[in-house]
């Protein structure tokens, strides 16, 4: 439950947090001089503050996010459109860290801003997990390469099975394949059957992270074993109703990189 509180001394009626409310609980008082909170509305407020982000003024807050509260910006301090085109083209996954150490702060900055990113009717349902020794990912990359030995002999798609055995062969040699002797590794787990909200935290935080210096990669393997492998399953310890909806191996790279590869040519069907 929520409620629309106005700052009659501000606010100019112009009707925009009505407009941008997306669920439709505001709207405009009888007399048209202020916003208010929609009668039998206030249960179907998610919390989502779009009303108290788009005044101008700051005039509106609700009873549980006050708009002084709020962080402000201004557009000449975000990047540039061509900026935040090329860092996304240049950004690579990583696989090759040094032994540099990340300070327990940045990843807590780090996870600070994923939890901004958006999540279906603002649940804000996303939870972590942060290894930050790197003895505890190697008990987490052999149950991994268990995992695809056994998978190998039962996937009917020889590719695959060759690929799978290929992987647990470099374990059985010294080579990490799985989570690259990386030295960190983070998690995101929530709610079974809604990993969009999840997969968009991390892209979140692997965004930033690249910006900070650090390079990632994506865990697919962990988090493909993670569905079915009870040895992992009970390692993870994951609250009830959870799956892992993804992870990233994370540190400092070895290598920088200086030019964008090509990419295929652009899939689309344009409909008009």
């Amino acid at each position: 439950m929520s409620n629309v509180i106005i700052d009659k001394e501000t606010c100019t009626a112009c009707g925009i947090c009505v407009e941008v409310c997306p669920a439709g609980c505001i709207g405009m008082s009888e007399s048209g001089a202020i916003p208010e909170m929609r009668e039998g509305m206030s249960n179907n407020c998610i919390l989502c503050g779009h009303c108290v982000a788009v005044c101008s003024f700051g005039s509106i807050s609700l009873d549980s996010l006050q708009a002084d509260a709020c962080e402000s910006f201004q557009e000449n301090q975000l990047p540039s459109a061509d900026e935040m085109g090329l860092f996304l083209r240049s950004r690579r996954s990583i696989r090759k860290f040094t032994g540099k150490v990340v300070d327990h702060a940045v990843f807590e900055e780090l996870l600070d801003t994923a939890r901004y990113a958006p999540t279906g009717g603002n649940a804000q349902n996303v939870s972590w997990i942060v290894y930050e020794n790197p003895e505890k990912l190697r008990p987490l990359a052999s149950m991994v390469n268990d995992w695809m030995k056994g998978l190998a002999e039962q996937v009917p798609d020889k590719n695959r099975a060759a690929n799978m055995r290929r992987l647990s062969d470099a374990w059985d040699s010294g080579r990490d394949w799985v989570l690259r002797d990386a030295p960190y590794l983070i998690l995101v787990h929530g709610p079974k059957g809604n990993s969009a909200d999840g997969v968009t935290a991390l892209t979140y935080l692997e965004l930033l992270a690249a910006r900070k210096g650090l390079g990632t990669c994506w865990a697919g393997y962990l988090t493909a074993a993670s569905k079915s492998y009870a040895p992992l399953i009970e390692t993870l310890d994951l609250p009830e109703g959870h799956e892992l909806h993804g992870g990233v191996m994370i540190g400092y790279p070895k290598y920088t990189y200086k030019r964008v590869p090509l990419r295929k040519d652009l899939k689309c069907d344009w409909r008009s």
